[in-house]
């Protein structure tokens, strides 16, 4: 599933995210074939997320 959603093969809600036969797809599926491997101890942990801008302002329809 981890490649055939993405890529919209399997029709689902979420949409394209990438191309079947893009880098993202051939970076996945290398990873698979190489048995998944994760070490939680050796990835990286989020420390801070900004989000900018920080406030979205919408306009009515034919007001700028």
């Amino acid at each position: 599933m981890i490649l055939t959603k993405p890529t919209d093969a399997d029709m689902h809600e979420g949409g394209l995210r990438y191309k079947q036969g893009g880098w993202e797809y051939y970076v996945f599926r290398r990873w698979l074939e190489a048995g998944a491997k994760f070490e939680e101890d050796k990835a990286q942990k989020l420390v801070n997320l900004e989000v900018t801008p920080a406030e979205l302002l919408f306009a009515a329809p034919g007001e700028k």
